[in-house]
Protein backbone atom coordinates (compact mmCIF):
# COMPACT_ATOMS: atom_id res chain seq x y z
CA UNK A 1 0.00 0.00 0.00
CA UNK A 2 1.27 3.43 -1.49
CA UNK A 3 1.58 5.66 1.41
CA UNK A 4 -0.39 8.71 0.25
CA UNK A 5 -3.33 5.82 0.48
CA UNK A 6 -2.88 5.55 4.07
CA UNK A 7 -4.08 8.76 5.11
CA UNK A 8 -6.47 11.81 4.58
CA UNK A 9 -6.10 15.93 4.86
CA UNK A 10 -10.04 17.61 5.53
CA UNK A 11 -9.99 20.83 5.56
CA UNK A 12 -12.01 22.32 8.48
CA UNK A 13 -12.38 25.18 10.36
CA UNK A 14 -11.77 25.45 14.08
CA UNK A 15 -10.92 27.85 17.09
CA UNK A 16 -7.26 28.58 17.83
CA UNK A 17 -8.26 27.72 21.41
CA UNK A 18 -9.24 23.71 20.56
CA UNK A 19 -5.69 23.81 19.14
CA UNK A 20 -2.86 21.86 22.01
CA UNK A 21 0.96 22.41 21.17
CA UNK A 22 2.64 18.87 20.86
CA UNK A 23 5.68 18.21 23.18
CA UNK A 24 6.73 15.34 20.91
CA UNK A 25 7.70 17.59 18.39
CA UNK A 26 10.89 18.06 17.34
CA UNK A 27 11.25 21.37 17.80
CA UNK A 28 9.61 21.28 21.20
CA UNK A 29 10.43 17.59 22.52
CA UNK A 30 14.58 18.29 23.03
CA UNK A 31 13.19 20.58 25.86
CA UNK A 32 10.66 18.65 26.78
CA UNK A 33 11.95 14.59 27.34
CA UNK A 34 9.97 11.99 27.95
CA UNK A 35 6.94 10.10 27.06
CA UNK A 36 3.68 12.32 27.08
CA UNK A 37 -0.06 10.58 27.34
CA UNK A 38 -2.74 12.45 25.24
CA UNK A 39 -3.80 13.39 29.12
CA UNK A 40 -0.37 14.60 29.80
CA UNK A 41 -0.52 17.12 26.45
CA UNK A 42 -4.05 18.73 27.01
CA UNK A 43 -2.93 19.40 30.76
CA UNK A 44 -3.40 23.72 30.74
CA UNK A 45 -0.03 23.63 33.17
CA UNK A 46 2.02 21.40 30.46
CA UNK A 47 0.29 23.89 27.14
CA UNK A 48 1.40 26.85 29.56
CA UNK A 49 4.97 25.27 29.59
CA UNK A 50 4.96 24.60 26.02
CA UNK A 51 3.84 27.98 24.65
CA UNK A 52 6.87 30.06 27.10
CA UNK A 53 9.22 27.60 25.47
CA UNK A 54 8.16 28.49 21.76
CA UNK A 55 8.20 31.90 22.88
CA UNK A 56 11.26 32.31 24.54
CA UNK A 57 13.59 29.87 22.09
CA UNK A 58 11.98 30.11 18.79
CA UNK A 59 11.61 33.58 18.15
CA UNK A 60 8.26 34.22 17.23
CA UNK A 61 8.56 37.72 17.50
CA UNK A 62 8.59 38.54 13.89
CA UNK A 63 5.44 36.16 13.26
CA UNK A 64 3.63 37.56 15.42
CA UNK A 65 3.87 40.85 14.22
CA UNK A 66 2.95 39.93 10.73
CA UNK A 67 -0.13 38.27 11.56
CA UNK A 68 -1.34 41.45 13.83
CA UNK A 69 -0.44 43.44 10.39
CA UNK A 70 -1.87 41.49 8.00
CA UNK A 71 -3.67 38.58 9.39
CA UNK A 72 -2.97 34.94 8.84
CA UNK A 73 -2.35 34.67 5.24
CA UNK A 74 -1.92 31.24 3.74
CA UNK A 75 1.65 32.34 2.51
CA UNK A 76 2.70 31.96 6.12
CA UNK A 77 2.33 28.25 6.33
CA UNK A 78 -0.42 25.78 7.07
CA UNK A 79 -1.91 23.67 10.26
CA UNK A 80 -1.73 19.66 10.46
CA UNK A 81 -4.33 18.49 13.18
CA UNK A 82 -5.24 14.88 14.76
CA UNK A 83 -8.65 15.39 16.58
CA UNK A 84 -7.69 13.50 20.14
CA UNK A 85 -10.72 14.46 21.76
CA UNK A 86 -14.32 16.02 20.57
CA UNK A 87 -12.55 19.88 19.82
CA UNK A 88 -9.82 18.88 21.18
CA UNK A 89 -6.58 19.23 18.61
CA UNK A 90 -3.19 17.97 18.69
CA UNK A 91 -1.14 20.13 16.39
CA UNK A 92 1.32 17.90 14.27
CA UNK A 93 3.04 20.55 12.20
CA UNK A 94 2.10 24.53 12.77
CA UNK A 95 3.64 24.63 16.76
CA UNK A 96 5.32 27.81 15.99
CA UNK A 97 2.11 29.39 13.78
CA UNK A 98 -0.13 28.27 16.68
CA UNK A 99 2.06 29.90 19.74
CA UNK A 100 1.98 32.58 17.88
CA UNK A 101 -1.40 32.72 17.69
CA UNK A 102 -2.49 31.79 21.29
CA UNK A 103 0.00 34.57 22.29
CA UNK A 104 -1.82 37.04 19.92
CA UNK A 105 -5.37 35.60 21.63
CA UNK A 106 -4.21 36.97 25.40
CA UNK A 107 -5.07 40.83 23.84
CA UNK A 108 -8.53 40.95 23.83
CA UNK A 109 -8.46 43.56 21.07
CA UNK A 110 -7.21 40.71 18.87
CA UNK A 111 -9.48 37.68 20.03
CA UNK A 112 -12.41 38.61 17.37
CA UNK A 113 -9.79 38.06 14.19
CA UNK A 114 -9.33 34.78 15.28
CA UNK A 115 -12.40 33.10 15.99
CA UNK A 116 -11.77 30.12 13.51
CA UNK A 117 -8.78 29.27 11.05
CA UNK A 118 -8.43 26.96 8.28
CA UNK A 119 -6.48 23.54 9.67
CA UNK A 120 -6.03 20.01 7.30
CA UNK A 121 -7.63 17.36 9.67
CA UNK A 122 -5.59 13.81 9.36
CA UNK A 123 -7.41 10.97 9.44
CA UNK A 124 -5.87 7.95 9.13
CA UNK A 125 -6.33 4.65 7.08
CA UNK A 126 -5.96 1.81 8.98
CA UNK A 127 -3.55 -1.19 6.42
CA UNK A 128 -1.35 -3.29 7.40
CA UNK A 129 1.84 -1.73 6.07
CA UNK A 130 2.22 1.97 8.22
CA UNK A 131 1.21 2.43 11.48
CA UNK A 132 -0.79 6.17 11.82
CA UNK A 133 2.80 7.10 13.66
CA UNK A 134 4.69 6.01 10.91
CA UNK A 135 2.15 7.61 8.20
CA UNK A 136 2.31 10.60 10.47
CA UNK A 137 5.80 10.44 10.44
CA UNK A 138 6.64 10.18 6.75
CA UNK A 139 4.74 12.75 5.77
CA UNK A 140 6.81 15.25 8.47
CA UNK A 141 9.89 13.90 7.12
CA UNK A 142 9.12 15.16 3.19
CA UNK A 143 8.90 18.49 4.98
CA UNK A 144 11.31 18.77 7.62
CA UNK A 145 14.17 16.39 6.69
CA UNK A 146 14.34 16.91 2.68
CA UNK A 147 11.76 19.49 2.47
CA UNK A 148 11.40 23.47 2.28
CA UNK A 149 11.19 23.64 6.53
CA UNK A 150 14.21 21.79 7.30
CA UNK A 151 14.48 21.11 11.14
CA UNK A 152 18.07 21.77 13.16
CA UNK A 153 20.24 18.62 13.08
CA UNK A 154 19.99 17.92 16.67
CA UNK A 155 15.85 18.33 16.18
CA UNK A 156 16.26 15.78 12.56
CA UNK A 157 18.16 13.39 15.34
CA UNK A 158 15.53 13.36 17.76
CA UNK A 159 12.86 12.68 14.92
CA UNK A 160 15.19 9.85 13.61
CA UNK A 161 15.51 8.03 16.95
CA UNK A 162 11.75 8.06 18.04
CA UNK A 163 11.25 6.65 14.70
CA UNK A 164 13.91 3.92 15.57
CA UNK A 165 12.35 3.66 19.36
CA UNK A 166 8.75 3.30 17.97
CA UNK A 167 9.94 0.07 15.42
CA UNK A 168 12.06 -1.28 18.27
CA UNK A 169 9.18 -1.14 20.63
CA UNK A 170 6.86 -3.02 18.02
CA UNK A 171 9.42 -5.31 17.29
CA UNK A 172 10.22 -6.28 21.04
CA UNK A 173 7.24 -5.39 23.39
CA UNK A 174 8.04 -7.30 26.25
CA UNK A 175 11.87 -5.84 26.08
CA UNK A 176 10.94 -2.78 28.12
CA UNK A 177 12.26 -0.05 29.66
CA UNK A 178 12.91 0.68 26.27
CA UNK A 179 15.60 3.73 26.97
CA UNK A 180 17.67 1.83 29.35
CA UNK A 181 17.88 -1.36 27.77
CA UNK A 182 18.52 -0.07 24.51
CA UNK A 183 20.06 -2.06 21.67
CA UNK A 184 20.34 -1.52 17.97
CA UNK A 185 18.11 -4.13 15.66
CA UNK A 186 19.37 -3.90 11.86
CA UNK A 187 15.41 -4.87 11.28
CA UNK A 188 14.09 -2.25 13.23
CA UNK A 189 17.31 0.22 11.71
CA UNK A 190 16.08 -0.10 8.40
CA UNK A 191 11.99 0.69 9.21
CA UNK A 192 13.04 3.92 10.51
CA UNK A 193 16.07 4.60 8.16
CA UNK A 194 12.61 4.00 4.80
CA UNK A 195 10.93 6.96 6.90
CA UNK A 196 14.18 9.45 7.16
CA UNK A 197 15.68 8.57 3.43
CA UNK A 198 19.01 7.43 5.00
CA UNK A 199 21.17 4.84 4.88
CA UNK A 200 22.04 2.32 7.66
CA UNK A 201 25.23 3.29 8.21
CA UNK A 202 24.02 7.44 8.64
CA UNK A 203 21.15 6.23 10.61
CA UNK A 204 23.55 4.51 13.08
CA UNK A 205 25.54 7.53 13.57
CA UNK A 206 22.60 9.64 13.94
CA UNK A 207 21.64 7.30 16.35
CA UNK A 208 24.78 7.46 18.34
CA UNK A 209 24.69 11.21 18.45
CA UNK A 210 21.22 11.76 19.90
CA UNK A 211 22.36 8.92 22.83
CA UNK A 212 25.26 11.20 23.37
CA UNK A 213 23.22 14.25 23.76
CA UNK A 214 20.72 12.51 25.48
CA UNK A 215 23.73 11.37 28.11
CA UNK A 216 25.29 14.61 28.04
CA UNK A 217 22.03 15.79 29.49
CA UNK A 218 21.34 13.21 32.05
CA UNK A 219 25.14 13.70 33.66
CA UNK A 220 24.10 17.49 34.35
CA UNK A 221 26.03 19.13 31.43
CA UNK A 222 24.16 22.14 30.19
CA UNK A 223 24.69 20.81 26.32
CA UNK A 224 22.24 22.85 23.65
CA UNK A 225 21.37 21.33 20.21
CA UNK A 226 24.57 22.74 18.24
CA UNK A 227 26.70 20.51 20.12
CA UNK A 228 25.60 18.24 17.36
CA UNK A 229 28.77 19.08 14.95
CA UNK A 230 31.11 18.06 17.65
CA UNK A 231 29.00 14.74 18.47
CA UNK A 232 29.02 13.71 15.25
CA UNK A 233 32.37 14.06 14.39
CA UNK A 234 33.53 12.24 17.68
CA UNK A 235 31.68 9.35 16.75
CA UNK A 236 31.68 9.28 13.11
CA UNK A 237 35.38 10.13 12.99
CA UNK A 238 38.59 7.86 11.39
CA UNK A 239 39.15 5.11 13.93
CA UNK A 240 41.19 6.77 16.30
CA UNK A 241 38.94 9.16 17.10
CA UNK A 242 36.42 7.02 17.56
CA UNK A 243 38.43 4.46 20.01
CA UNK A 244 39.42 7.77 22.02
CA UNK A 245 35.64 8.92 21.96
CA UNK A 246 34.22 5.24 22.61
CA UNK A 247 30.57 4.37 22.16
CA UNK A 248 29.66 1.27 23.65
CA UNK A 249 26.79 -0.95 22.34
CA UNK A 250 24.09 0.88 23.72
CA UNK A 251 25.24 3.65 22.02
CA UNK A 252 26.46 5.72 24.29
CA UNK A 253 30.20 7.00 25.40
CA UNK A 254 32.32 5.24 27.82
CA UNK A 255 33.12 6.75 31.23
CA UNK A 256 36.67 7.60 30.12
CA UNK A 257 35.35 8.85 26.40
CA UNK A 258 32.77 10.93 28.61
CA UNK A 259 35.57 12.55 30.60
CA UNK A 260 37.30 13.31 27.35
CA UNK A 261 34.44 14.67 25.97
CA UNK A 262 32.99 16.48 27.90
CA UNK A 263 36.72 18.11 28.86
CA UNK A 264 37.96 19.26 25.44
CA UNK A 265 34.22 20.28 23.86
CA UNK A 266 31.61 21.44 26.93
CA UNK A 267 31.84 24.81 29.18
CA UNK A 268 32.78 27.86 28.96
CA UNK A 269 36.98 27.07 29.08
CA UNK A 270 36.59 24.23 26.48
CA UNK A 271 39.61 24.04 23.74
CA UNK A 272 37.32 22.23 21.23
CA UNK A 273 34.51 25.23 20.09
CA UNK A 274 34.14 24.59 16.86
CA UNK A 275 34.56 21.42 13.73
CA UNK A 276 37.92 23.28 12.55
CA UNK A 277 39.80 23.22 15.93
CA UNK A 278 38.22 19.62 16.46
CA UNK A 279 39.73 18.82 13.01
CA UNK A 280 42.99 19.57 14.44
CA UNK A 281 42.61 17.74 17.44
CA UNK A 282 41.64 14.81 15.16
CA UNK A 283 44.85 15.08 13.24
CA UNK A 284 46.93 14.75 16.20
CA UNK A 285 45.12 11.56 17.64
CA UNK A 286 45.67 10.02 14.75
CA UNK A 287 49.22 11.19 13.76
CA UNK A 288 50.79 12.51 16.84
CA UNK A 289 53.32 11.77 19.41
CA UNK A 290 52.05 10.45 22.61
CA UNK A 291 53.23 13.73 23.86
CA UNK A 292 51.90 15.71 21.25
CA UNK A 293 48.61 14.00 22.29
CA UNK A 294 48.40 15.01 26.20
CA UNK A 295 49.57 18.59 25.54
CA UNK A 296 46.85 18.80 23.16
CA UNK A 297 44.43 17.22 25.96
CA UNK A 298 45.29 19.99 28.18
CA UNK A 299 44.79 22.89 25.83
CA UNK A 300 47.74 22.95 23.49
CA UNK A 301 45.69 21.87 20.24
CA UNK A 302 47.05 25.03 18.40
CA UNK A 303 51.01 24.68 19.16
CA UNK A 304 50.89 20.63 18.91
CA UNK A 305 49.07 21.02 15.47
CA UNK A 306 51.61 23.26 14.25
CA UNK A 307 54.59 21.16 16.00
CA UNK A 308 53.38 18.17 14.21
CA UNK A 309 52.77 20.02 10.92
CA UNK A 310 56.37 20.73 11.07
CA UNK A 311 57.14 17.48 11.80
CA UNK A 312 55.42 15.96 9.11
CA UNK A 313 56.96 18.24 6.62
CA UNK A 314 60.32 17.59 7.72
CA UNK A 315 59.81 13.89 7.30
CA UNK A 316 58.61 14.14 3.60
CA UNK A 317 56.29 11.28 2.49
CA UNK A 318 57.01 8.89 4.37
CA UNK A 319 54.51 9.41 6.95
CA UNK A 320 51.53 9.43 4.31
CA UNK A 321 52.96 6.74 2.88
CA UNK A 322 52.71 4.96 6.81
CA UNK A 323 49.25 6.43 6.80
CA UNK A 324 48.16 4.52 3.49
CA UNK A 325 50.05 1.23 4.89
CA UNK A 326 47.79 1.11 8.28
CA UNK A 327 44.87 2.25 6.70
CA UNK A 328 45.03 -0.68 4.04
CA UNK A 329 45.94 -3.36 6.93
CA UNK A 330 42.87 -2.82 8.53
CA UNK A 331 40.86 -3.09 6.01
CA UNK A 332 39.51 -7.08 6.12
CA UNK A 333 36.72 -9.07 4.53
CA UNK A 334 35.29 -10.09 7.95
CA UNK A 335 34.52 -6.80 9.01
CA UNK A 336 32.48 -6.31 5.67
CA UNK A 337 28.48 -7.18 5.85
CA UNK A 338 27.33 -8.48 2.72
CA UNK A 339 24.16 -6.12 2.38
CA UNK A 340 23.19 -3.30 0.42
CA UNK A 341 25.62 -0.86 1.91
CA UNK A 342 28.39 -2.97 2.35
CA UNK A 343 29.54 -5.61 -0.56
CA UNK A 344 32.17 -8.09 0.68
CA UNK A 345 35.52 -7.50 -1.43
CA UNK A 346 35.81 -9.60 -4.13
CA UNK A 347 39.24 -11.53 -5.14
CA UNK A 348 40.51 -8.52 -7.09
CA UNK A 349 39.82 -6.19 -4.73
CA UNK A 350 41.65 -7.86 -1.98
CA UNK A 351 44.50 -8.80 -4.36
CA UNK A 352 44.71 -5.07 -5.10
CA UNK A 353 44.73 -3.87 -1.26
CA UNK A 354 47.35 -6.68 -1.04
CA UNK A 355 49.31 -4.98 -4.14
CA UNK A 356 48.83 -1.18 -2.49
CA UNK A 357 50.26 -2.63 0.90
CA UNK A 358 53.75 -4.05 -0.69
CA UNK A 359 54.33 -1.20 -2.77
CA UNK A 360 54.14 1.02 0.19
CA UNK A 361 56.19 -0.63 1.97
CA UNK A 362 58.52 -0.94 -1.21
CA UNK A 363 58.39 3.01 -1.21
CA UNK A 364 59.05 2.87 2.59
CA UNK A 365 62.02 0.62 2.48
CA UNK A 366 63.48 2.72 -0.46
CA UNK A 367 62.83 6.06 1.67
CA UNK A 368 64.81 4.68 4.86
Amino acid sequence: MKLNDCYTLDPIRISPEDLYLDPRNPRIALEFQGSWSIEDILNPNIQERLLETLQHNYHIEKLMQSIREMGFQEGMGSFLVKEVSPDKYIVLEGNRRTAAIKLLLKDPEMRESFSSIPVSKFQYTDNETYTEDEVISCYLARIHIDGPEEWGAMEKAKFVYDDYMRAFQTAYPLHHPWEENFQYDPQCGARAASISNLKAPTLIKVLKVYRVYVQLISSGYAVKADIYSLLDLAVGSKAEVRNYFEVDECFQMTDVALDRFTGLCVGGTRPIKNPKIFSKFSKILREGTEFEIKEAELGGIEQMHERLLARLERRGPKPQLERIVKIFEQVGVEDVRNDSDNRSLTRNEKELLKQIILSANNMLNILG
